[in-house]
């Protein structure tokens, strides 16, 4: 990738493998151990629930999530081009309820920041020419981790689920995060 390209692209993932990966990754989600935690970034009533700070990536994975998993990799080395320095993944999943959203932000250092959303609806927004991009079922985005953005309020009467990725390029250090 380009240093001075702030590229935001998008992918989506239909048909009848897709669909039953979205529904395994949901189940996945719901069956892990989460606690209700009170998100700084959340814009509604009520707070958020997100899995305490960990990472997806590690441990035992299902069929699911090694699907998703494959595929952030796959496009987040299409996005970053040939670099030759090692790539480590911190993965987890944010829960929007009806008249939740996220409040402007970025992932300051963080190399590309990949979104994937097994259950979508609305949109996420950037400080950024692309602007508002749809996230339906199936929707994967990915951005460098400095642009601003927003996830709208869900409009919808279901939960909005996107699994986010942060990806590190080159050396970090484990002791801030549990990096793969």
């Amino acid at each position: 990738m380009n240093d001075d390209a702030k590229n935001i692209e998008t992918y989506r993932f239909t048909g009848a493998v897709a669909e039953r990966m979205n529904v395994e990754l949901l189940e996945s989600f719901r069956t892990t151990e989460e606690q209700p935690l009170e998100h700084p970034l959340i814009d509604g009533d009520e707070d958020m629930e997100v899995p305490e700070m960990g990472n997806i990536w590690l441990g035992d994975q299902t069929e699911a999530r090694h699907w998703l998993f494959r595929r952030m990799k796959y496009y987040t080395d299409l996005y970053l081009g040939s670099v030759d320095e090692p790539r480590h993944y911190l993965g987890w999943v944010n829960v929007y309820e009806p008249g939740q959203g996220i409040k402007r932000h970025d992932h300051g250092v963080t190399s590309v920041v990949c979104t994937y959303y097994p259950q979508g609806g609305g949109a996420i927004v950037f400080d950024h020419p692309i602007g508002r991009v749809a996230t339906m079922t199936g929707t994967l985005a990915l951005f460098p981790g400095d642009v601003a953005h927003w996830s709208e309020k869900n409009e919808g009467d279901e939960a909005r689920v996107c699994v986010v990725t942060n990806v590190q390029v080159g050396s970090i250090d484990f002791t801030d995060a549990p990096y793969v």
